[in-house]
């Protein structure tokens, strides 16, 4: 009961104003989906974002919930409309409830009473500008612990995002202390075509190793090497293993330097981790603008050439190859068929459908 008031204490609000899909969300039907607001941190600012249900109010009838991170262009309710919208479209409204947390950046004229965060820093679990007692993940947390409380029934929890919110999403899952597995929740993170991964260790591919698509990636183990080939060259890539890339330096994070190393690998590993890659977003016309052309992003996909960049969908085939194949991890890689850079594509597939709603 004690937990009970605190939440209740914490959000502020939280109204289904509107709904944009249909009034199966449990909104009246206006041009607006619904939204919440609830409080967090010292400094009691508020966190906004979408949901499908009002987060405030008992209900005993979901028992599955899709928590939906945004891009680079944190257009959330983009986000929670698409994904909303799946689960319209197979009758999963009555038992799934999708939330959407919209994190705001200074570029966007926050207002004084809005947690915000450098338009980088959400991304990669950093602490909000105006309250560094809120980092970005622990709004997750947050989220989790109000579907505990106030959705008794839930049996599955999926944490999902596409581009920077795949970036968001993966490394929440090495990072967080909250995952539900023991509390018989299932608990899993699907992470759709991010640029850039969190590594576990400083092996990173060999420059001579190949990887071009989904049907030619000819990796093992022994395809990757410490120290980085680069990290010593004229490029003078030498964070390469630098949070959030790697594992050091990560002091002021969410993930801090209180945690070791081996507790991060071991917590990550154990993980239901699965990567949703589709298999156009390899090209220069695959969104290559929002690309990490960084020497640390670089590091982390097959070797291209002078002024060339390893596209997404060979990154994410290097990283699962890097953790399937080094580490022993249980992961799973789906690709999609057809989809460029696109959240919309990838979401709506047949391959995404079981995976983020825990259908399998």
């Amino acid at each position: 009961m004690k937990k009970m008031a605190l939440l209740l204490t914490m959000i502020a609000f939280c109204s289904c104003l509107n709904a944009q899909i249909t009034d199966k969300l449990g909104c009246v039907t206006l041009e607006e989906p619904c939204s919440f607001s609830f409080l967090n941190g010292t400094a009691q600012k508020a966190m906004r974002g979408y949901s499908t249900l009002p987060l405030d109010k008992l209900n005993t009838k979901i028992r599955t919930a899709v928590i939906i991170i945004h891009g680079n262009r944190r257009n959330a309710k983009e986000y929670f409309e698409t994904v909303a919208g799946v689960a319209e479209a197979n009758n999963l409204l009555g038992t799934t409830v999708v939330i959407a947390p919209h994190f705001i950046c200074n570029e966007d004229n926050p207002d004084g009473g809005s947690l915000y965060w450098t338009c980088s820093g959400w991304k990669d679990g950093g602490p909000a500008i105006n309250d560094a007692t809120v980092y970005s993940f622990t709004i997750i947390d947050s989220i989790i612990e109000i579907l505990r409380v106030y959705f008794p029934g839930i049996k599955a929890i999926t944490v999902t995002g596409h581009s920077a919110g795949g970036q968001f999403a993966q490394r929440y899952a090495a990072s967080n202390t909250v995952d539900t597995e023991s509390l018989g929740i299932s608990m899993r993170y699907v992470v759709a075509n991010p640029s850039s991964y969190l590594y576990l260790d400083t092996k990173r591919l060999k420059k001579t190793a190949r990887c071009t698509d989904e049907n030619d990636c000819p990796l093992t183990a022994e395809s990757f090497e410490f120290p980085y080939w680069n990290a010593d060259s004229s490029e003078k890539c030498t964070k390469y293993n630098h949070y959030k890339y790697g594992l050091e330096h990560r002091g002021g994070c969410y993930i801090g330097p209180y945690v070791t190393d081996g507790q991060i690998r071991s917590r990550y590993i154990s993980r239901k981790v699965v990567y949703l890659l589709g298999n156009r977003d390899n090209s220069r016309e695959s969104h290559y603008d929002e690309l990490d052309k960084s020497c640390p992003g670089d590091a982390q996909g097959p070797y291209m050439g002078h002024d060339e960049h390893p596209f997404r969908l060979q990154r994410g085939l290097t990283f699962y190859h890097y953790i399937t194949d080094i580490f022993s991890a249980p992961h799973t890689l789906k690709i999609v068929p057809g989809c460029m850079h696109d959240e919309a594509c990838m979401y709506r597939s047949k391959e995404a459908l079981p995976v983020v709603f825990q259908l399998d």
